[in-house]
C-alpha cells in the first residue's frame, strides 16, 4: 500500500513538472489588444449621416431680377404710352382744320386798293375847288369807283358811282394800273386811246396834275 501511494505521488509530481515545463515552454500569450473601435466605412458614414440638403435659391436673390424686369416694364410702358400719345397728337395736328385761306382779291378790288393808296398821298393844297371824278375800268377788271379831291379834306376813293361828277374817266384796267404805278404817263394813255376823259376840262387838268 505504501508503495502504491508513493508511485501515485511520484506520477503526480511528474505530471506537475511537465505542466510547469509546458507552461514555461509556451510563449506568453500575447496581450489581448483592446478591441478596436469599429471602423466606419465612408459609404457607411454617408449612409448614416443625413445627406446635406441642396441650398435652395432664396427668393431674395430672384427679387432683384424681378425688380429689374419690373423697372424695365414701366419704361417700355412709358415709351408705348409716349408713342400712343404722339400718334394721336400727330393725327390731330394733321387733321386740324387749316386756317381759312384769304379770299382771292378780284382784279377790280386790286385796282381799287391801289387807287386808294395812290390818291391818299395826293397833296390837295393845289386843289382850288372840289373835284369829283368817276373812273370806269374795263378789260381785265371791270367796275367803277369815284375819287373826290378837296382842299378842305383828305382825298377819298370809294367803290361807288358819283352822280354829280365833274370828270368821267374811262380806262383799260391794265393801262390804268400802269398809270398808277408810274409806268405809263396819262398823256401817253390818252394818246394811244387806252384812257378817255369827259367833263370839265379845267377840273380834269387839275385832277391829273394833282394826282399824277
Amino acid at each position: 500500500m505504501a508503495n502504491e501511494k508513493k508511485t501515485v505521488t511520484a506520477a503526480t509530481e511528474v505530471k506537475k513538472e511537465e505542466k510547469v515545463k509546458t507552461a514555461e515552454t509556451k510563449p506568453a500569450a500575447a496581450p489581448v489588444a483592446a478591441p478596436k473601435a469599429a471602423e466606419v466605412k465612408p459609404a457607411e458614414v454617408k449612409a448614416a449621416a443625413p445627406a446635406p440638403k441642396k441650398e435652395e435659391k432664396k427668393p431674395a436673390e430672384k427679387k432683384p431680377a424681378a425688380k429689374k424686369t419690373a423697372e424695365k416694364k414701366p419704361a417700355a410702358a412709358k415709351k408705348t404710352a409716349a408713342k400712343t400719345e404722339a400718334k394721336p397728337a400727330a393725327k390731330t395736328a394733321a387733321k386740324a382744320p387749316k386756317a381759312p385761306k384769304a379770299p382771292k382779291v378780284s382784279p377790280y378790288e386790286a385796282a381799287l386798293a391801289k387807287s386808294q393808296k395812290k390818291f391818299a398821298s395826293v397833296k390837295t393844297d393845289k386843289v382850288k375847288y372840289p373835284i369829283a371824278v368817276n373812273v370806269e375800268l374795263s378789260g381785265s377788271a371791270e367796275g367803277i369807283f369815284y375819287v373826290y379831291l378837296s382842299e378842305a379834306g383828305k382825298p377819298a376813293v370809294e367803290p361807288y358811282k358819283y352822280d354829280d361828277y365833274d370828270v368821267y374817266v374811262r380806262a383799260d384796267a391794265d393801262a390804268f394800273n400802269k398809270v398808277l404805278d408810274g409806268k405809263l404817263s396819262v398823256y401817253d394813255a390818252l394818246a394811244d386811246g387806252s384812257l378817255h376823259v369827259e367833263g370839265t376840262v379845267k377840273k380834269a387838268l387839275m385832277f391829273f396834275l394833282s394826282a399824277f
